[in-house]
């Protein structure tokens, strides 16, 4: 894998856990000190943030270049255009699908401290996961691209 690769993925994954997280951080461990009635809008905070991610990522579809290849095209320069596009699309569904997971968990458990450990447990797990696939994918196709420039020529 290259170095640029793993740099890119480096700050995705920090900036992504520091964008959904870093607001809350004091909020999830005071808990005990939210009245019950904010504790509701501060759960559906992280599905706001997710799906305003989201509609961000979408809103860079509509222009020539995407947001991801906007950051990334300096780290990433063997990734093919179309493929900065799949990706950007699968940021989109991975938020979307966040802001879901969120809001089945809000109206599934009644305890904020049981939210609590999701949104630290569950939304972390998930981007890692998320963003190892993502790394997986963006290395087979750069091989995929660099074999196919040598068969060329």
């Amino acid at each position: 894998m290259k170095k640029g690769l793993f740099y890119a993925a480096l700050f995705t994954a920090l900036s992504t856990y520091l964008m959904l997280d870093m607001a809350d951080v004091f909020i999830i461990y005071r808990g005990d000190d939210i009245p019950p009635e904010d504790q509701m809008r501060v759960m559906l905070r992280t599905s706001y943030m997710c799906l305003s991610v989201s509609v961000l990522f979408l809103a860079f579809t509509f222009t020539k270049r995407t947001l991801l290849e906007l950051a990334l095209d300096k780290a990433i320069p063997d990734l093919p255009k179309k493929e900065f596009r799949k990706i950007n699309a699968f940021w989109i569904i991975s938020f979307l699908l966040l802001a879901a997971f969120n809001y089945y968990m809000i109206i599934s458990v009644s305890d904020y401290k049981t939210w609590a450990i999701w949104k630290i447990f569950g939304i972390i797990g998930f981007m890692l996961v998320f963003i190892t696939s993502q790394l997986v994918y963006a290395s087979r196709k750069i091989k995929e691209n660099s074999s196919n420039k040598e068969e060329v020529s």
